[in-house]
């Protein structure tokens, strides 16, 4: 068994099976569709390239932080996250992580 399958199976397969019994919505792409690249695989993404799924990501900052946040904001935090550049994707994830927990402020407050 390669280390790939073996960390598909122990690591991330129940990763996500912990987010779903806690109330995560889990979004799974096929073997087939990633390997091939095809559109089911962007999970509305326009290309690999995108990290960041922004229609999920604003809606859920949007539900965490409650009506009064506009949509600019929403943008604004969006844009901070896609710009993260660490040497490694480790330190991106942990720079992506430490703004979404411990609040990551705007420049215009409405």
């Amino acid at each position: 068994m390669s280390s790939w399958i073996r960390e598909a199976h122990y690591v991330e397969e129940k990763l996500l099976e912990q987010l779903k019994t806690i109330g995560w919505e889990t979004l799974v792409v096929q073997e087939s569709d990633n390997k091939h690249r095809t559109d089911k695989a962007l999970l509305n993404r326009t290309s690999f390239e995108e990290v960041l799924l922004k229609d999920k990501l604003s809606s859920a900052i949007k539900r965490i932080n409650g009506s009064w946040l506009k949509d600019e904001q929403v943008k604004e935090v969006i844009a901070t996250l896609e710009n993260i550049n660490k040497s490694s994707l480790f330190e991106n994830n942990l720079a992506c992580s430490e703004l979404l927990l411990e609040n990551t402020s705007v420049d215009f407050n409405h």
